[in-house]
């Protein structure tokens, strides 16, 4: 059975030996739909190998998975891409231990206006892009907030039961995907901006999520994020799709914060 090392490795290998292939993909997609020039036989072998590998490490992922007693609703099998496959290998390497901090944090509970319009972030928190944040409220509802915002609640038992991302003002170039883990039910897929993930009315609470930035501008940001989480605290800050939050550990999110910075800011 693969190790997490073997299966880093694996997935840094299989970026080496076809780099560039998705754009030479999108050449021949366009020689195809404009001239109906077919691919060449290397690069629909080159494909095939590609996918081939990636079933290989993604299919060894699961199996270690599920070697560490991880619940099975918690494994995604949905997995389609390298990044989400990456993102899993990570957050098997992360225990709910690492992931928060063990001393919950002290709170004044949140009341009225403060807890639907959220808690102002520290003073040299500022988001070069902007992001508009709902989330789904216990009890509350969809309420609406900033990414200088605490989005939820602290030291109200209420949980988060969905999420969804919207750019605000969007940004050329400039895209966002993200998923989320649901009590009983397990990752959610990966989706765009503007789109809903989780449920609402049902009880079931947000666990963890992740998001990640898209696009040809994406690799001049990261895009930045926490949670605050019921008999734990603050997690640490989680950066470019790596969970926040864990598979299986019965983890109940209150709040998140989630913003965007320039590389190496």
């Amino acid at each position: 059975m693969a190790t997490l090392d073997e299966l880093t490795q694996g997935l840094q290998e299989l970026a080496a030996q076809h780099t560039a292939l998705g754009t030479r993909l999108a050449l021949a997609a366009g020689e195809l739909q404009n001239l109906g020039t077919p691919p060449t036989v290397g690069l629909v072998e080159e494909v095939a190998n590609y996918r081939e590998l990636f079933e290989t490490l993604r299919n060894r992922a699961i199996a270690l998975a599920k070697a560490k007693n991880i619940n099975e609703s918690a494994i995604p099998l949905n997995l389609v891409s390298v990044r989400e496959l990456e993102a899993f290998v990570e957050s098997l390497s992360q225990p709910s231990s690492q992931l928060l901090q063990t001393d919950p944090i002290q709170t004044q509970p949140l009341m009225g206006n403060d807890m639907i319009l959220g808690a102002t972030p520290p003073a040299d928190w500022v988001s070069v892009v902007g992001l508009e944040v709902l989330v789904h409220i216990e009890g509350i509802g969809d309420r609406k907030f900033s990414d200088n915002e605490m989005a939820g609640t602290q030291g109200e038992a209420r949980r988060l039961e969905g999420l969804q991302l919207s750019f605000n003002p969007r940004m050329a170039g400039l895209g966002i995907r993200y998923m989320g883990h649901v009590e009983n039910v397990g990752d959610t897929p990966w989706v765009g901006e503007g789109q809903y993930i989780g449920t609402r009315g049902k009880g079931l609470r947000l666990e963890g999520f992740a998001a990640q930035l898209t696009g040809p501008e994406s690799t001049k940001f990261d895009i930045c994020y926490s949670g605050h989480f019921a008999g734990y605290g603050d997690s640490q800050v989680m950066t470019n799709g790596v969970l926040c939050g864990a598979r299986g550990q019965g983890l109940t999110l209150e709040a998140l914060k989630i913003w965007i910075k320039p590389k190496n800011a």
